[in-house]
């Protein structure tokens, strides 16, 4: 698909019991400009225990990176929001891109430099901090920065970038 099209594309697979989540741009084709694979993740938190009267005036959200490709269009990663239908299940029409605001709520991570051993940490933006709920469910999104930068970045053929990290579902988190 192109990438207008497969970006805007209503979403045709999801996953919420994976033990980890991805973010990708794949091409596997040797055909320019054809897109097979754009992934986005939720990442929700339950942060009402902080309460109405809390003010927030600095936050970092932390991924555990654990695999990463940086293939011929270089990319990075960013924290953006998500708003899936439920709190507690997905379903294929949440990557609908009418669900994400793409709006940078924390400085990006270059793929080049992703942790796939450590904690990937998002100091999060004025945004970011202002999309935390002190109250309920704090949604954010992570998206790779062709997709939230709504830029393709073309391609000669083959072309494979993603980073993954672990999800609450993985043992010990």
């Amino acid at each position: 698909e192109t990438f207008a099209t497969i970006r805007g594309g209503a979403g045709t697979e999801f996953s919420d019991t994976a033990t980890t989540i991805e973010v990708q741009l794949y091409n596997g084709s040797t055909t320019s400009n054809v897109w097979e694979v754009i992934d986005r993740a939720p990442v929700l938190f339950d942060t009402s225990a902080l309460g109405a009267n809390v003010v927030i005036s600095a936050a970092t959200l932390s991924l555990y990176g654990t695999a990463k490709e940086n293939g011929a269009s270089a990319q990075s990663v960013n924290i953006v929001k998500a708003t899936p239908a439920s709190n507690t299940a997905l379903v294929a029409a949440d990557y609908n891109i009418a669900n994400w605001d793409m709006t940078q709520q924390a400085t990006a991570i270059t793929i080049a430099s992703y942790s796939t051993t450590a904690y990937n940490d998002f100091a999060l933006n004025a945004t970011g901090i202002g999309n935390i709920s002190t109250t309920g469910i704090s949604k954010f999104g992570w998206a790779i920065s062709a997709d939230y930068t709504n830029t393709d970045p073309g391609n000669a053929g083959a072309v494979n970038n993603y980073a993954t990290a672990n999800s609450a579902d993985q043992t010990g988190t």
